[in-house]
């Protein structure tokens, strides 16, 4: 079980840096106003995102039947990387809102 632990944690780690790394490049689109393409990172970002986060539901599930998981710091790592991730998500969500919206106010602005 220790060496599938580690591989589900190192698995989490990664598509939950990599659904955060695509969070950052949907915030530079939104930047450029390019918001379609900051949406499509958006929903590409969370496709990793729920991944991850599939990866831990089946450990709590393995933990409900009885198949304890042996905490240790990789795995609290892993835990805190999809966090962290998931709360960028949904912050990089509004942002990109406020960014459309202030776009379209210098639109109107300008008129």
């Amino acid at each position: 079980m220790a060496e599938n632990l580690e591989t589900k944690a190192f698995d989490m780690i990664s598509l939950a840096g990599e659904g955060l790394d695509v969070v950052y490049q949907a915030m530079e689109a939104a930047r450029e106003a390019d918001f379609a393409r900051a949406q499509a990172l958006l929903n590409e970002a969370q496709d990793s995102l729920n991944k991850a986060h599939q990866i831990q539901a089946r450990l709590l599930f393995d933990e409900l039947n009885g198949d304890a998981v042996k905490m240790n710091m990789l795995i609290t790592h892993a835990q805190d990387q999809l966090q962290s991730s998931l709360m960028a998500h949904r912050f990089a969500s509004e942002i990109i809102m406020l960014y459309e919206a202030l776009s379209l106010r210098e639109g109107q602005d300008r008129e």
